[in-house]
């Protein structure tokens, strides 16, 4: 049987390792430059910190240029890129195409680098591959106003029409 004495310490040391635990995932979000978005989006998820690959300027043009005439006009292979929300769901077969800091983990990323997407219209520059890959590595963020606007709103692009067979 354990003494009060003991209990005591026992309580004290799960007190101590969880307000430490706690303590270091706070300071790792802060000197990671991760932030909580406040306003109509609340709850959303972490703001990009400065100086990141930007979603909305950089990926999200990518996405609708040369994956959305298989994946916003369609829903090929059960994947829909229409917003930035659907796309971090991924498909209910497979769950998630894009794992936040871990391109190499990514089967987005893998599959575009093995040249197997986009199936039409040619593959992704390097520069193009480069910022898809940066931009998961350093958290996949999202830097719009709503995660549920579709990528043509918040690009201003239109899908282009599937190329001839």
């Amino acid at each position: 049987m354990i003494s009060t004495n003991e209990n005591a310490l026992l309580s004290l040391k799960r007190s101590f390792v969880v307000n430490l635990t706690l303590g270091l995932a706070a300071g790792l979000l802060v000197s990671c430059g991760v932030k909580e978005e406040s306003g109509p989006e609340a709850g959303a998820g972490p703001v990009a910190p400065e100086g990141t690959v930007s979603f909305t300027k950089d990926v999200a043009p990518i996405i609708v240029t040369h994956c959305g005439p298989c994946h916003i006009a369609e829903s090929k292979g059960e994947l829909s890129l229409f917003s930035y929300s659907v796309l971090m769901q991924g498909t209910l077969a497979n769950g998630a195409v894009i794992l936040p800091g871990f391109a190499d983990r990514s089967s987005m990323v893998t599959l575009i680098e093995n040249g197997e997407m986009p199936k039409k219209g040619g593959p992704l520059s390097a520069s193009d591959q480069s910022k898809i890959r940066i931009w998961i590595d350093e958290g996949a963020f999202f830097d719009g106003e709503s995660q549920g606007q579709s990528l043509t709103a918040l690009t201003g692009l239109t899908v282009p029409s599937l190329p001839e067979e």
